[in-house]
């Protein structure tokens, strides 16, 4: 199972870099050599692969903070998506959406709770742990992703989704959302 989580994490982690950046180099050996990039066609595959392989040893959902069997479905179907797959992304939908532990959010602000049935896989941030992977993956509390102030208003008048879109937080230097 432990296996199964850390490919799961590095999939995933090779799944975003390889839909921001196109291709990257890609690692499966340790080495302190300069490596070049692949190909964004050999990082997805080697993603697909992944997912493919670690589905069946990946553990039954438990609760968002760790990787499972309905993460991996969820991420077959995101890079079947990627690939043009259309029958396979729609074959791993399904499966995810007949898991009746897993809903659409009838109040878009309970979207972003941790208790939300939308949740397949959050890592978590926490104040004592602030090296973690979920820490950076959050934005919260160093100011990574700071909201430029257009984009909150954007929001038209009465825009429920605004309410529950942003917070501001504390900054010593201010003006931080």
């Amino acid at each position: 199972i432990m296996m199964a989580e850390a490919r799961f994490i590095r999939a995933w982690a090779y799944c975003k870099r390889v839909t921001h950046w196109g291709g990257v180099p890609l690692m499966t050996t340790v080495t302190n050599d300069r490596v070049s990039r692949n190909s964004e066609a050999d990082v997805l595959a080697f993603i697909t692969k992944e997912f493919d392989e670690i589905e069946a040893d990946a553990p039954d959902f438990s609760t968002p903070a760790y990787a499972s069997q309905q993460a991996v479905w969820m991420m077959i179907a995101r890079v079947a998506l990627i690939n043009g797959d259309l029958t396979k992304a729609k074959t791993y939908s399904e499966k995810l959406m007949q898991d009746t532990r897993f809903a659409l959010a009838v109040d878009y602000s309970s979207i972003w709770q941790k208790e939300s049935k939308e949740m397949v896989i959050h890592w978590q941030a926490t104040i004592n742990d602030p090296l973690s992977y979920g820490f950076f993956l959050s934005g919260a509390g160093r100011y990574e992703f700071p909201i430029d102030e257009t984009l909150v208003e954007a929001f038209e008048e009465g825009d429920l989704r605004k309410e529950a879109s942003f917070t501001e937080l504390a900054s010593p230097i201010g003006g931080y959302k």
